[in-house]
């Protein structure tokens, strides 16, 4: 693989390429404060690692939009696997909660952004 390609696809089927892509980890805690005593995080921690990411495509032609549209949007939840250079491969259930699609040169094509986030461990 080369480095600046990842590869991913929704439930088995193979997605385009994005042009650039972020992945995302976070820690989801309940109740977590500031102390009014002395500003130290007070966490707890129920979970760590949620994958989040973003991907950003220059130039999508009308089909290759309307595919990743959807396979993302047509379930509530979903499972995403993507093959990254640094991770090796991911495999979560996810859900996309906002697509942003922008019609490029007349009708010849979209570019678009959007985030596949985690949804279990």
């Amino acid at each position: 693989m080369a480095i600046n390609q990842i590869m991913w696809s929704v439930d088995g089927v193979a997605m385009p390429s994005p042009s650039t892509y972020k992945l995302d980890f976070e820690d989801v805690d309940n109740e977590t404060y500031r102390s009014v005593i002395d500003a130290s995080l007070v966490r707890d921690r129920i979970a760590q690692e949620f994958v989040k990411i973003s991907f950003t495509y220059r130039y999508l032609t009308p089909e290759n939009a309307r595919k990743i549209r959807d396979a993302v949007k047509r379930n509530q939840e979903f499972t995403v696997t993507a093959i990254t250079p640094i991770f090796g491969n991911l495999t979560f259930k996810a859900y996309c909660s906002k697509m942003e699609f922008e019609m490029l040169e007349c009708q010849l094509g979209y570019s678009a952004s959007f985030n596949i986030i985690q949804t279990e461990k």
